[in-house]
């Protein structure tokens, strides 16, 4: 019998900065905004947890990047810029 790696499915905010490369604040912005899912695992009646982040979220939402072309404020001024 061998032993095969699982990849879980949640993550703590460590394993999911590692998995993405995101800092840790920028994870936090993104699950406040609900592009990445996660849930606050805490016994009955108490305040403070653990924040677990759904891990296939993660992925899907780095994916949707894929091929996205992006026009940032600063490129427009600089092609405004050269056109002088």
């Amino acid at each position: 019998m061998t032993d095969q790696y699982v990849r879980p499915k949640w993550g703590n905010k460590k394993v999911a900065v590692r998995h993405s490369g995101f800092s840790p604040r920028l994870l936090d912005s993104h699950i406040a905004e609900g592009n990445i899912r996660s849930s606050l695992v805490a016994r009955p009646g108490c305040k403070r947890g653990i924040r677990l982040i759904d891990l296939d979220s993660l992925d899907a939402f780095i994916e949707q990047g894929i091929g996205a072309k992006v026009d940032l404020e600063m490129n427009r001024n600089r092609k405004g810029a050269s056109a002088r």
